[in-house]
């Protein structure tokens, strides 16, 4: 995972959502921000997981990183990592 893309990612989701993602709730609303908009569940232990709320030993998809640049108007990870 390119971390620098990731932070720039996260700081996209926080203005589109109009909030910071920290909190158990922030998750929570984040995850039903993503499944109004593209009708697809990401849960909300994974999004904490990849926040750094919750410890991971895991590699995260790629198709996880595809659904959260889709969230902010990006057509996958790669692409908005261009």
């Amino acid at each position: 995972m390119n971390q620098e893309a990731f932070d720039r990612l996260r700081q996209r989701i926080a203005e589109q959502v109009g909030r910071e993602i920290r909190t158990p709730k922030d998750f929570d609303f984040l995850s039903e921000q993503i499944f109004e908009q593209l009708h697809k569940h990401i849960s909300t232990s994974t999004l904490k997981r990849l926040w750094g709320y919750l410890r991971s030993n895991g590699k995260p998809r790629t198709s996880t990183f595809d659904l959260l640049a889709q969230f902010v108007g990006y057509r996958d990870w790669q692409d908005f990592c261009r």
